[in-house]
């Protein structure tokens, strides 16, 4: 079954496909059980998930590009509890490690723009992104990276961006480097709906 289905309770009809144990929506999208079906789909020309994986359907997907607050009060943490409490399906991309609890910050890792812009590859190639949140981005470098990559995928998507720019932490940590502040005026406000 598509993961974009406009109407998942359609009836099934059989799969003009050569295995009897595929079946597809009226609206050609397809469901199916084994992955013969899937390679069956493939050469039909449809693209299609394993029923194994969440199907979502009528469940918003919603992005977070943020930091990881290893005491579960903010960043990633906070905004996939969030996206849960509001009914819709989260993902993340992980721009930064952080060693801290309610006292504070002890330590900021942050893994390479590459590997930021890799995480959200990965996710965008697969599954439909219908909201991203923007948190902690921790440098320049993967601020840059981030405005890249958002502004290629803005020219094929109108997802909605949010950014909350975060700066600093509550206890009065740097999460951004200062040198990270015009690019992200500069590069990526440019491309939020809300900041």
């Amino acid at each position: 079954r598509y993961l974009d289905d406009p109407d998942p309770s359609a009836p099934l009809t059989a799969c003009s496909a050569s295995s009897p144990r595929s079946v597809r929506y009226a609206s050609a999208r397809v469901e199916f059980t084994y992955e013969s079906a899937s390679e069956a789909m493939a050469e039909d020309g449809w693209r299609c998930v394993p029923c194994a994986r969440p199907t979502m359907n009528g469940v918003p997907r919603t992005l977070t590009i943020a930091g990881s607050d290893s005491g579960g009060g903010a960043g990633i943490q906070a905004d996939l509890k969030t996206f849960l409490a509001l009914q819709t399906y989260g993902m993340s991309v992980v721009t930064a490690l952080t060693a801290q609890n309610t006292k504070g910050v002890q330590g900021v890792h942050a893994p390479s723009a590459a590997f930021v812009r890799q995480q959200f590859e990965s996710v965008a190639s697969d599954i439909r992104i219908d909201g991203i949140k923007i948190g902690m981005l921790a440098n320049a470098e993967i601020v840059r990276e981030v405005a890249r990559f958002l502004g290629e995928w803005k020219k094929r998507n109108t997802t909605p961006i949010v950014l909350d720019p975060v700066m600093v932490s509550t206890s009065g940590s740097l999460l951004l480097s200062h040198d990270a502040v015009a690019s992200l005026i500069d590069d990526l406000f440019p491309l939020c709906n809300v900041v």
